[in-house]
């Protein structure tokens, strides 16, 4: 869940650079964009409701029904919501489309392609680290 967190953070943080260069602001009231930093807010004050038990039956018991209603929280509003507002600046916004058409501009090409290795690396290392942990232990 740390990790899920971790790269939440880091897509809402690139993608605010993007929207500067891309839209002249750096957030923008989008329901998609909202509905991500709801979903990675409920997901923080999931650590912080986990770290202040003690006991860990009790802390192991509230903080799975925690998870389980932020879960419904995180398709309200990820999924729902967006789908039921007016518009989003975000592509697949078109109705009823499954695969909209989608066309980069050659200057966001630059950073996009770079930034989905980078990513994919980040994962990569990340994974590769947890496992050498666990072969240490």
């Amino acid at each position: 869940l740390f990790r899920s967190v971790l790269f939440g953070i880091l897509g809402i943080v690139t993608g605010m650079i993007w929207a500067k260069f891309a839209w002249g602001e750096w957030w923008v009231n989008d329901p998609k964009l909202n509905g991500a930093a709801i979903g990675i807010i409920t997901y923080l004050a999931y650590f912080v409701l986990r770290n202040s038990i003690d006991d860990k039956s009790k802390k192991a018991r509230i903080s799975a029904i925690y998870n389980i209603l932020a879960f419904f929280i995180l398709i309200l509003f990820i999924l729902v919501l967006p789908k039921l507002s007016d518009g989003s600046l975000h592509p697949g916004d078109e109705k009823g489309s499954v695969m909209p058409v989608f066309t980069l501009d050659y200057r966001l090409r630059i950073v996009f392609y770079p930034a989905i290795i980078g990513w994919t690396l980040l994962a990569w290392w990340i994974t590769s680290l947890r496992i050498r942990i666990k072969k240490l232990k």
